[in-house]
């Protein structure tokens, strides 16, 4: 019957395979990517994963053991540790092959917002490292720590790798010599940053990662091995200008839209204060012409002919009037005739 279980997990008769396949996925380690805002400052003290690999040349090894027995990630410690150590017993099988160990420990981000913006990012470590060589031979053995950050939102690129520190020793002395060489050397409480732009909406993961290497050309004892322990891990990244000045810019189309619309009141307002006084103005000019046709009319009509104004009495009234008599008498003057024309002949 076929299993899915890892190694370590066995399974009872009575109980199905696929409950082992569901311990198997609750023992893969899920974290939650860290969204890093431009403007901000985002700390790491432990790493969220890590990763061990061995090889032999191009061929991957299934299990870091013998020649590379130390090779490890640490991500809750934040320690990672490679090895090579090949005897006089274990060489032949090795010569002219490079033989490589690595481990890294990483930590993953999220800068969000558009991905037609590019950020200023500057990203920290601090870290202790430690690193040994003991070679015997014609050889080449090197110790390396370097911090890197991945684009997961691109598969496969990297964005930008430094070097944090760095051992190497070659025998060179020729195929008719060879050489001897034992090195320690140990950096406590070091440092370094990496300074690059990155594009807005990408995840990215950030290696810290620890290789050995060592290759031989000649029978002889090789080894290379390496500790590293990364204290923190910061990611800073700059405020987005591009955000700032569309943002900007929207505040003053905002501040324009607000004051075109109070100006737009504001003058609605006095143009309704303006046609009220206009028609004020209009009533009152109405009345002044009312009047002045009036008054044109009075200029142009004979007093006889104005209604509402008949001629007056001469002073005194004709007639008798009694003791107590209240009654008067008016005396309607008598019609003159017309004028007759006058001829006027001449004489011969």
């Amino acid at each position: 019957m076929l299993s899915f279980c890892p190694p370590g997990i066995v399974l009872k008769p009575a109980l199905p395979s696929f409950i082992c396949a569901f311990c198997l996925l609750l023992s893969t380690p899920v974290h939650a990517v860290t969204d890093v805002a431009p403007g901000t400052t985002t700390v790491f003290t432990t790493a969220d994963g890590g990763t061990a690999q061995c090889r032999r040349g191009d061929v991957v090894q299934n299990r870091c053991e013998k020649i590379f027995g130390q090779t490890a990630a640490r991500p809750s410690a934040g320690e990672v540790e490679t090895k090579i150590d090949i005897n006089t017993t274990d060489i032949a099988g090795n010569v002219g092959i490079p033989l490589y160990s690595e481990a890294t420990i990483y930590n993953d981000i999220f800068i969000p917002g558009s991905p037609d913006n590019l950020v200023d990012v500057e990203v920290s470590v601090n870290y202790d490292v430690y690193g040994n060589f003991l070679a015997v031979g014609l050889y080449t053995v090197t110790n390396g720590l370097s911090l890197s950050i991945e684009d997961l939102t691109a598969p496969g690129e990297f964005a930008a790798s430094v070097s944090l520190d760095g051992m190497q020793r070659q025998g060179d002395q020729g195929f008719t010599d060879v050489s001897v060489a034992e090195e320690r050397a140990v950096q406590l409480d070091d440092s370094g940053n990496l300074q690059l732009r990155l594009r807005r909406g990408h995840s990215y993961r950030i290696h810290f990662k620890l290789q050995s290497s060592a290759v031989t050309f000649v029978l002889g004892k090789m080894r290379a091995d390496a500790f590293a322990r990364r204290h923190s891990l910061s990611v800073s990244v700059a405020a987005d200008t591009t955000e700032q000045l569309d943002n900007h810019d929207q505040d003053i189309k905002n501040d324009l839209a607000s004051v075109q619309a109070a100006l737009q009141n504001d003058i609605a307002v006095h143009d309704a204060d303006i046609k009220q006084e206009l028609a004020g103005i209009r009533n009152q000019l109405n009345g002044i012409q009312d009047d002045l046709d009036e008054i044109k009319l009075l200029l142009i009509t004979p007093q006889g002919l104005r209604p509402g104004f008949p001629a007056n009495n001469p002073p005194g009234n004709s007639g008798n009037s009694g003791a107590g008599s209240t009654t008067s008498q008016t005396t309607t003057p008598a019609a003159t005739p017309p004028i007759q024309p006058v001829r006027i002949r001449r004489r011969r």
